[in-house]
């Protein structure tokens, strides 16, 4: 509501006697939708603040003069060393003048989505404007008429649009927004809010507890309630039970709005994003568990894809093309056995394939106990931190939760890089800058370890330590490093980042280049992965 017709007629009253006289020493933008004019005249300064956009549209004035230090942008430098004349509203509009010396003047239309402010001249009109992609012209202005009879009330009222009592009371009376329309409504002591049924009795008792209510608004008593946070030009009946907080001046009551409403919204645009990426990596989370307990409970294809190679391997070599092939089982008494194959591939290409897929269900298999208690204490912790990132309500607390955050897997402790433990005693190492990047590929990586990169883009180097030189590890693990490494790469943001996967061996120092620039002499695998920590 701070961008009531009563809340702006009050501001420009109050205004009119503080504003005047003070000289105009900046005009600059430094967020979205906020314009500031610094003012001041001998003591006294202040920074008067246009807000534009929805949901949050007014103007108020804070103590002082204190300007940011980034994003700064300085605009309608005319009035720069002019002074404050006049401060007054348009009749009937939600339009703000200030009048300045030198035939220059500040037009605020503070209503709607297109709300904007303008910089006129007494003969040229607006000469700059706030918000540059909107039309170069002033609005039409359309001032509002109360109705001034009972009579002409109820001539409105038949023509409403609106059966809902406060909607078709806020069209008859457009001083009056939704809360007021409720307000109006409620203190007339009419319990139907159906339109249609009001008989004339009705429609007295309801234009006259809006007239009161409208009189009230003009010498109005400013209050602001909180849990929802509200400002209100008087006493709400309807939020009787709200905690509400009362002001001698609409300036001052203004002001504490617009503050808590700004840093409300910092607090929004600052948690949001953290609230969802965290609720997509537990989601994530909770699918790999639910899909690692599904695995661990179906049937051990181990040695199903080992018969399927065995028996591939000593058939008749067949070409590309076949979805499947029936052999007698020479393991089970000849009994048939129809085995799915690649048409992509012949059938020894597909017997590959099977042994490939055996040695990676072997290897899954083994170390499937432990990847499943490392995710589940995975998906605690990260309920964890989304129950103490809600428990958060300023932005001060969400810098203070990020500064003692719990850590990631990756262990600080021992030595240079990043290190995260893997199933089956596998670690990633992953530098922490360019020069620790370039250090962990040409001195500590070993050739048969294998180098992990994001492809096209800027990030970190990372080594998967083999166990062993003959170690072969699966492609679930391949996927867990490769998703770590994108992390650390300037795709983090992506939702799919390739990240190329070869032997260490296969890398060397690009000559002459910067310090971390490597070449791949060869790819051995790229893998598409979502970029995540484990």
């Amino acid at each position: 509501m701070l961008n009531s017709y009563y809340v702006l007629r009050a501001l420009a009253r109050e205004w009119q006697q503080t504003l005047t006289g003070r000289v105009v020493h900046g005009v600059w933008t430094h967020a979205a939708g906020e314009l500031c004019i610094a003012l001041a005249h001998g003591d006294r300064s202040g920074t008067l603040t246009f807000l534009t956009h929805l949901p949050l549209i007014g103007a108020f004035v804070k103590p002082g003069i204190g300007q940011a230090r980034r994003n700064r942008r300085s605009i309608f430098r005319q009035l720069i060393g002019q002074a404050v004349t006049k401060v007054a509203i348009v009749e009937g509009e939600r339009v703000l003048r200030i009048h300045t010396t030198g035939h220059l003047s500040i037009e605020a239309y503070l209503f709607g989505p297109r709300a904007n402010v303008f910089m006129t001249d007494s003969d040229e009109g607006p000469i700059a404007r706030f918000r540059t992609r909107l039309s170069s012209g002033l609005p039409p202005l359309r001032p509002a008429a109360m109705p001034d009879s009972l009579g002409a009330f109820m001539t409105v009222w038949a023509q409403r649009r609106n059966d809902f009592a406060p909607k078709a009371l806020a069209s008859v009376f457009p001083f009056f927004d939704r809360t007021l329309a409720e307000e109006a409504f409620l203190r007339s002591g009419l319990g139907r809010p159906e339109a249609d049924q009001f008989d004339e009795k009705d429609l007295t008792r309801l234009y006259r507890s809006s007239i009161a209510l409208h009189q009230e608004l003009l010498e109005p008593g400013p209050c602001l309630y909180r849990n929802p946070l509200a400002l209100a030009p008087c006493t709400l009946q309807s939020r009787s039970d709200a905690p509400a907080e009362f002001f001698d001046s609409m300036d001052s009551a203004a002001r504490a709005f617009a503050q808590q409403a700004l840093a409300a919204r910092a607090f929004r645009a600052a948690f949001e994003p953290r609230q969802k990426a965290l609720i997509a990596r537990l989601g994530k989370a909770a699918r790999t568990v639910a899909r690692l307990r599904t695995q661990k409970n179906s049937k051990d294809k181990v040695e199903l894809h080992r018969r399927f190679a065995d028996l591939l391997m000593v058939a008749e070599r067949r070409p590309p093309g076949l979805s499947s092939l029936e052999l007698p089982d020479l393991f089970q008494g000849g009994e048939p056995l129809k085995i799915p194959l690649n048409p992509a591939l012949d059938s020894l290409e597909n017997a590959k394939r099977y042994y490939e897929k055996s040695r990676n269900a072997r290897l899954r298999r083994k170390h499937l106990d432990a990847l499943l208690s490392s995710e589940q204490s995975k998906v605690l912790k990260l309920q964890q931190q989304l129950e103490q990132l809600q428990a958060v309500r300023t932005v001060k607390g969400l810098k203070a939760l990020d500064s003692t955050k719990v850590k990631t897997a990756a262990s600080e402790s021992s030595g240079p890089f990043k290190r995260f433990q893997l199933a089956g005693g596998y670690e990633l190492w992953v530098g922490r800058n360019a020069k620790e990047s370039e250090l962990l590929t040409m001195k500590h990586a070993r050739p048969f370890d294998l180098w992990l990169h994001a492809r096209g883009v800027s990030g970190a180097h990372a080594v998967l330590r083999l166990p062993r030189r003959q170690d072969k590890p699966a492609g679930w693990l391949l996927e867990r490093a490769a998703e770590i490494t994108a992390w650390h790469s300037k795709a983090r943001g992506s939702a799919i980042v390739p990240v190329i996967v070869t032997a260490r061996k296969y890398v060397r120092k690009a000559r002459g280049g910067a310090t971390g620039a490597m070449v791949v002499m060869r790819e051995e695998q790229v893998l598409l992965v979502e970029p995540a920590l484990p």
